[in-house]
């Protein structure tokens, strides 16, 4: 039925978070009420993923990622926005000034609650994470290319081994530059 295929195309099915397309809608809602207010996007997901998915096994990866989901949820401030980008990564936006201003600390506070151990299956699966922020400050919101640049910080934070990295033009032409060559 309708109510379903709505459901499906709005709400991530393994952890019940809002998709992209959903996401774009509740952003598109934050501007209005927020008028002019810099926003931050962050992209955070796995380190080491695809270790953690082979070690583990198709069904209790799922477990993990529903459980990482929630304690994600869970750590993020209440008027945080999240979003299910893939089955790895997340999107949160903060339009809250005094979090804007200190996102790096709000990310590094994030990252300790959802690092560490999980119990699945009886295991214990050490996670961390990594991050990838933009931050909008005027202007047309290009949704799309805002997390294209939280994803690219994200994939450079990963490739350094840094926990968190603020997108930089020089990231963007560093891995445009790295694509010519290949």
């Amino acid at each position: 039925n309708e109510h379903n295929i709505m459901a499906m195309k709005n709400l991530d099915d393994l952890t019940g978070l809002p998709t992209k397309v959903l996401f774009d809608s509740l952003i598109d809602e934050l501007r209005v009420l927020q008028g002019d207010e810099k926003i931050a996007f962050v992209v955070i997901g796995v380190s080491r993923f695809d270790e953690v998915m082979h070690a583990l096994g198709r069904n209790a990866t799922r477990q993990l990622m529903k459980t990482f989901a929630m304690r994600l949820q869970s750590a993020l401030p209440e008027q945080s926005v999240l979003c299910a980008l893939s089955f790895n990564t997340y999107c949160f936006a903060i339009s809250d000034s005094k979090q804007v201003a200190n996102v790096d600390l709000l990310v590094e506070d994030v990252s300790a609650n959802i690092s560490g151990n999980y119990a699945i299956d009886h295991m214990h699966v050490n996670v961390s994470v990594n991050a990838g922020v933009v931050i909008h400050e005027e202007g047309d919101l290009a949704l799309t290319r805002l997390i294209e640049k939280a994803n690219l910080a994200l994939y450079h934070a990963r490739s350094h081994n840094l926990p968190c990295q603020f997108y930089a033009e020089k990231i963007d032409a560093k891995i445009k530059e790295r694509h010519q060559l290949l």
